[in-house]
């Protein structure tokens, strides 16, 4: 089931400037929403066949800029599927928030960082910004990666599939900010991208939060067999 989904390819190609139309796509800038110089643009990016794709580009100039995916209701469910497609162009701090996750209480965690001398790593364990990282792969400046986080929020473990391959799988969720615990649910997914001293930009696309079909349970079932044949009239 499909909780929430953006491909962003209905918004008009341009800087996404006003803040009604920034909270429309749930994209927002700077901190504490000061818009800053860091600037959030609708971009042509075309992908293999799809010509007329469009992504949002998230450009921090000297601030932080984010696109943020909120859920109407927090989700405890035991396994929740987090997909998006990254390409990250320029980076001069370690961006760390792709995403951030946190929960109904304000609980924030990170699970994935792009690093400047070009590595794309995962957290194992650790805890708020004092995570364990673990390098998955090199990444290349300007090309995409398709990214799917599915954690188990029972079990506190999470995987990590890059362009439909399992990259790593068991890994343990960090404890979050508020220093005594993992995340208990997903409410926001916060994609940050950190310009502090200069310019980090980076390409997002095909964001989505699904629950597996695995995962999902049936409240109340009625099939019939067992009511006999001919007209229920009493």
């Amino acid at each position: 089931t499909v909780l929430k989904e953006f491909n962003f390819d209905d918004v008009p190609v341009g800087v996404v400037s006003t803040a009604s139309e920034r909270m429309k796509y749930d994209l927002k800038t700077g901190s504490q929403e000061a818009l800053g110089d860091s600037v959030i643009t609708a971009v042509s990016a075309p992908r293999d066949e799809d010509a007329d794709n469009i992504a949002i580009e998230v450009k921090a100039i000297k601030n932080t800029a984010r696109v943020a995916v909120s859920l109407a209701t927090p989700y405890p469910s035991e396994k929740i599927e987090i997909n998006y497609s990254i390409r990250v162009d320029e980076l001069v701090q370690q961006g760390k928030f792709f995403p951030q996750i946190k929960d109904s209480s304000g609980n924030t965690t990170n699970l994935i960082q792009f690093t400047t001398d070009g590595k794309l790593q995962c957290a194992d364990g650790g805890n708020y910004n004092k995570e364990t990282w673990v390098d998955v792969q090199d990444y290349s400046k300007a090309s995409w990666y398709d990214i799917s986080l599915k954690i188990n929020v029972e079990t506190q473990k999470y995987d990590l599939y890059i362009n439909g391959t399992a990259a790593k799988t068991g890994m343990s969720l960090p404890i979050g900010n508020n220093k005594s615990s993992t995340i208990a649910d997903v409410k926001t997914l916060n994609y940050l991208v950190n310009g502090s001293g200069g310019t980090s930009t980076a390409l997002l696309d095909n964001l989505s939060v699904e629950i597996p079909a695995e995962s999902m349970t049936v409240l109340k079932e009625f099939n019939f067999d067992d009511v006999p044949v001919g007209v229920v009239s009493t």
